[in-house]
């Protein structure tokens, strides 16, 4: 049964969380409210470069069709208009980039970088799986003043694997090998003692079928939303996330040691 978070209804995970993959895009950061036109323009151009004669709103169009058909918002101009997907991610997110850099699009003050310095000083590994490229994830890592807590292997993206998050296992047995986790017999139990944040409730689908311990960040959530069942917690924003691993963790370590509850102290966001 899904928990919603509250600082006076804590969640306690099934497992010490050993390892935290968070997505990027609107959970390791708070996008701005117009981030989707960024996106969309990005995509145009990068459409255009190859199929010069589709106009702005054809392209976004088939952009919003594509996503419904297909699970991806370029592969129609790959499957039917015979573009190179490679070209068109590549470009797309270079063109992001170059629309992002220095604007004021990220805002380091809405990432939960506190509370991820904890986790790194308890030990906590923390990893990265995002349907993003990999220029456009250290580009974002940069400007959200986030880089050093995170190294390449740890950083596994759409381009390192045969399907996204929403449509199979292999991004997370990915990120899962690059965190150093061993194959288990029962591949659903791979993922005890580690957790994905992410903000499309879709994606965390596969992360559950690997054991993992799946958090929804939603920030109008309440008790009657119609919640998937396997989202283990949903929280308001990316600092409760962390938050809510932090607590879960003290307390199971309260527990563990039998340490009255009164003598600890977390900081957090």
């Amino acid at each position: 049964m899904t928990h919603f978070y509250t600082p006076d209804s804590p969640y306690l995970c099934p497992h010490m969380i050993e390892g935290v993959v968070f997505d990027n895009d609107n959970t390791l950061y708070l996008e701005p409210q117009n981030a989707h036109e960024y996106h969309q323009m990005a995509a145009v151009r990068a459409v255009q470069e190859q199929l010069p004669e589709m106009l702005d709103w054809e392209v976004r169009l088939l952009l919003a069709e594509s996503k419904k058909k297909y699970g991806g918002s370029l592969d129609v101009f790959e499957k039917e208009h015979g573009a190179d997907m490679d070209k068109l991610r590549a470009d797309q997110y270079a063109y992001l980039i170059e629309s992002t850099t220095d604007n004021g699009f990220f805002n380091p003050d809405k990432t939960p970088k506190r509370g991820m310095t904890q986790l790194v000083a308890l030990g906590i590994k923390l990893a990265i799986a995002t349907h993003g490229n990999k220029e456009w994830t250290f580009h974002s890592l940069q400007e959200n003043q986030l880089a050093h807590m995170f190294n390449d292997r740890g950083i596994v993206t759409k381009g390192d694997v045969s399907a996204g998050k929403n449509i199979g296992p292999e991004m997370y047995d990915a990120v899962l090998d690059a965190l150093g986790v061993p194959e288990t017999a029962d591949p659903s139990q791979r993922g005890f003692g580690y957790a994905m944040i992410e903000d499309t409730m879709q994606n965390l689908k596969f992360a559950k079928d690997r054991g993992m311990t799946t958090v929804l960040i939603r920030p109008d959530f309440n008790s009657g939303d119609d919640i998937a069942d396997y989202v283990d917690v949903v929280v308001k924003d990316n600092k409760e996330a962390v938050q809510a691993i932090l607590e879960s963790n003290q307390a199971r370590f309260l527990h563990l040691y039998e340490i009255p509850e009164m003598n600890a102290e977390v900081v957090l966001d």
